[in-house]
C-alpha cells in the first residue's frame, strides 16, 4: 500500500511510513504529529534534515547558520528516535516542503533506521539508572574485581551521583555508563537508592561513620607482578 499524504500513527508507524517514504523516493517534508512534533525533510526519499515542531516558517530557518553533516545527521538520528516509539498522533506528507540544507547530503534510510534503533537502546540502558542516586559501599569480601570502566566510575565517586552526571563527567555514551553500573552493581560494591539525596553536611554529620568509598578513603596498592590495582574494598583489572 503506497504512503498516503496523511495517516494515523497508531495504523501506520513511524517507521513504515519512512520505509514507504523511501521506497515511492518522496518530496518535499513529513509532519510527525505526536506529543512532541517534529518535522523531517525528504531528498528522493531519503532524509536530509529534521526540526522540532511542524508548521515550521521557512524564513526563520534560512535565517539561521548551516550546521555540519556530521551534526545534521546527529540531529535526525535524536529526533527520530522519540518519533519511531510514538503509537498516537498523526502523520501529514507536505510535498513542498524544504529546508535550507537541501541538496547539501541525504542519507540512506535503512542505515539512519539502524542508527536510530541504536541510540534509542542506549537512552534506554541509561534511563533505567535514571531515578537511583549512585552510592559506594562497603562490601564484606577480601576483594572485589571490577572492569576498567567500572574503576573509572569508582575514582570519579567523591560522594554519590546521578547516571547522568557521570555520564557528562566522564564523557561517555549513555550505554557504557549503563553496562559499567551494571557491572558495578553485580560485583556488589554499588549502594542503589530510587530518590536523589544530596551529600550529608559534614557539620551536621557529627561524629556519624559515613559509609562510602572513593579515591580519598580506598588507598591504592600495586602489585607490580599481577599488574592490577588493589584497593580495599575494591580493585580492578588493567583489562578493558
Amino acid at each position: 500500500m503506497p504512503m498516503m499524504r496523511r495517516g494515523p500513527l497508531d495504523r501506520y508507524s513511524p517507521e513504515w511510513v519512512l520505509r514507504q517514504a523511501n521506497a515511492h523516493l518522496a518530496e518535499g517534508s513529513i509532519e510527525f504529529h505526536t506529543d512532541r512534533p517534529v518535522t523531517l525533510y525528504l531528498q528522493g526519499g531519503r532524509a536530509y534534515a529534521a526540526e522540532e515542531g511542524v508548521d515550521l516558517n521557512e524564513q526563520e530557518l534560512h535565517e539561521r547558520p548551516l550546521s555540519t553533516e556530521s551534526a545534521a545527521r546527529e540531529r535526525v538520528v535524536l529526533l527520530l528516535t522519540e518519533v519511531l516509539t510514538a503509537t498516537t498522533g498523526w502523520y501529514f506528507h507536505d510535498p513542498l516542503g524544504q529546508h535550507p540544507s537541501r541538496g547539501s547530503w541525504a542519507w540512506e534510510t535503512a542505515s539512519l533506521l539502524m542508527d536510530t534503533r541504536t541510540k534509542a537502546h542506549e537512552t534506554s540502558s541509561l534511563a533505567a539508572w535514571s531515578t537511583r542516586t549512585v552510592v559506594l559501599h562497603e562490601t564484606s569480601a577480601e576483594s572485589v574485581t571490577i572492569g576498567a570502566d567500572a574503576w573509572a566510575i569508582v575514582v570519579s565517586l567523591a560522594n554519590s551521583a546521578g547516571a547522568n552526571e557521570l555520564r557528562t563527567q566522564l564523557g561517555w555514551t549513555p550505554a557504557r555508563v549503563a553496562s559499567a553500573l551494571a557491572d558495578m552493581e553485580a560485583a556488589g560494591v554499588l549502594k542503589p537508592t530510587t530518590k536523589w539525596r544530596p551529600p550529608p553536611d559534614p557539620a551536621a554529620a557529627g561524629e556519624a561513620e559515613l559509609h562510602h568509598a572513593g579515591p580519598a578513603a580506598a588507598p591504592s596498592v600495586v602489585d607490580p607482578s599481577s599488574h592490577r590495582r588493589r584497593v580495599l574494598p575494591l580493585r580492578r583489572t588493567t583489562g578493558s
